[in-house]
């Protein structure tokens, strides 16, 4: 089994996505499809998640960066656009941090730059300690819901049902072994703002994870930024509203 599962489509400039926690590449299989036309997409499983085999434990994000790097490396991209939702944006970053010239541009969805505050650490921990004593289908049941803009739930049902199944593949081992490393990750604001490549970023004004105030300091605190706040969108912007998603990227790659 290889180090990273991958799919790729496309040719012409490299664009690699990566995906969320308890996701795979398959949460941006519409996205590869439009953007391959123009783009080669690569959509990437992060270490232990998908096809992808379980590091050696215990990592840090900055252990998975260096994964991905080396993955990409591989794949003879000397330079790529890299796009992340949530976990694939603290990956995403961290990449950035350690290796600049590679990044050519850097979009983050419904992530942030920020680590986690002390109540974002103690959900966490509440987290972990909730692992240990349960089983993964307790522990998927009510967190994938609440990804979405729930007001909008029966709308989303189908794209809810799809997240829920795809996240109930997660190992418990993986789940907490990320949960950890997100609990520790640095924060890495002061990069985002002095990112001297062009950047993205998406959020939703109904995220109840990423704050709309560290959302907007996103793109209030950049020159150089697309900045998006979506309206009625959760934590899921390129399944609650994948069209709008998709010409923000492709309008966002254009100017690369």
């Amino acid at each position: 089994m290889p180090a990273i599962n991958f799919t790729v489509k496309g040719s012409g400039f490299p664009v690699v996505f990566i995906h969320g926690f308890c996701e795979d590449h398959s949460v941006w299989n519409h996205l590869q499809e439009t953007l391959s036309k123009s783009y080669k997409v690569y959509c990437i499983d992060l270490p232990g998640f998908g096809e992808s085999p379980l590091p050696n434990l215990p990592f840090n994000l900055v252990d998975i960066s260096e994964q991905v790097f080396t993955w990409a490396q591989a794949q003879g991209i000397n330079q790529a656009a890299i796009i992340g939702h949530s976990l694939g944006g603290y990956v995403a970053l961290e990449i950035a941090k350690s290796h600049s010239g590679f990044v050519k541009g850097l979009g983050l969805i419904n992530s942030t730059a920020f680590a986690d505050d002390e109540e974002g650490k103690a959900k966490r921990d509440k987290a972990l300690d909730f692992l240990e004593k349960f089983s993964m289908e307790k522990f998927i049941a009510p967190f994938t819901p609440s990804l979405f803009n729930l007001k909008r739930k029966e709308e989303h049902k189908e794209a809810i049902e799809k997240a829920t199944a795809l996240a109930l593949k997660t190992t418990k081992e993986a789940a907490k072994a990320y949960t950890l490393a997100m609990r520790n990750r640095p924060d890495n604001f002061e990069l985002w703002k002095s990112l001297n490549c062009p950047t993205l970023y998406i959020g939703g004004l109904v995220d109840h994870r990423i704050p709309t105030e560290k959302a907007e300091a996103h793109i209030e605190e950049r020159t150089d930024v697309d900045g998006y706040l979506m309206r009625d969108v959760g934590h899921m912007a390129m399944l609650e509203e994948p069209t709008e998603t998709i010409q923000i990227i492709k309008d966002f790659l254009s100017k690369l």
